[in-house]
This record gives structure tokens, sequence and C-alpha cells, in this order.
């Protein structure tokens, strides 16, 4: 917050007057000198100053609301069925080739599965003989 020159007495008065009297924050400044409309908005909130009258007396007096008229209800579009949404089912493990698929035992895919197979293998065989000997492979 600025510091700027502090108020007098007479500057406070004169406020108080032109606010009761329904003057604008412009038209106080304008009275005076030195003193901006923000810096007169300013002492009118922190002397807790009620509204300029003129605002008051446009607040207080409300005209009657007018009923409307009900607006007739807007038509409902044509129903349209329901698509069936797609479910997919998830399996776990990889997928099986169908039957009447013939895969080259030469391509890439076939080599890899063969290697991860031959793994798995040997790693069954493994766990077996560990097994065989009392090795408990719980994890």
């Amino acid at each position: 917050m600025s510091t700027g020159k502090p108020w007098t007495e007479s500057e406070i008065a004169t406020l108080k007057q032109a606010r009761a009297d329904g003057k604008s924050a412009r038209e106080i400044a304008a009275l005076l000198p030195g003193r901006s409309r923000n810096a007169t908005l300013g002492m009118v909130h922190r002397l807790r100053l009620p509204q300029r009258a003129i605002r008051a007396a446009r607040t207080t007096y409300r005209p009657p609301k007018v009923a409307r008229a009900a607006r007739p209800a807007a038509p409902k579009p044509a129903s349209v069925p329901k698509q069936k949404s797609l479910v997919l089912s998830w399996k776990s493990g990889p997928a099986k080739p169908k039957p009447n698929v013939k895969i080259d035992p030469t391509s890439p895919a076939a080599i890899a599965a063969a290697e991860l197979l031959g793994r798995a293998q040997e790693a069954e065989r493994r766990c077996e003989y560990l097994r065989a000997r009392g090795v408990n492979l719980s994890w």
C-alpha cells in the first residue's frame, strides 16, 4: 500500500458530506485537490461509508417482475435405437494360431516363438530337477 499524504480532518469532512449528497468518486476527487478517484474510493471503504444516496435509492426500488407466458415444450426428437456396444475380451497368454493356417517355420516370428518355447521347456526341466532333490521353488 502506498503511503501518500495523510488525509486532513477537513478533507474527510468534505468527503463525508459529498458522499452523503450522492456525488460520485470522480466528483469528490475534483473537490479535493491532489486526491484521485481511487484515493477517494479507498477512503470511503476504510471509513465504511454507505453507498451513494442515488445508487442506494436505485437499488431499493425494483419494478415488479412480469410473469412470462409458459413456452410450449420442445418436441422430442425421434427415438433412435441404441447401438450395442462392442465388448472386447482380452485373453491372457499368446494368441493361438488357427488350425487351418500354416506358419512358415523359417519366418522370424516362428523362429522367435520356437526359441521362447525352447527356453520355457528348458526352465521346466530345471525346475523338475530341483524339485526331485527337495528344493522348495514356491515364491
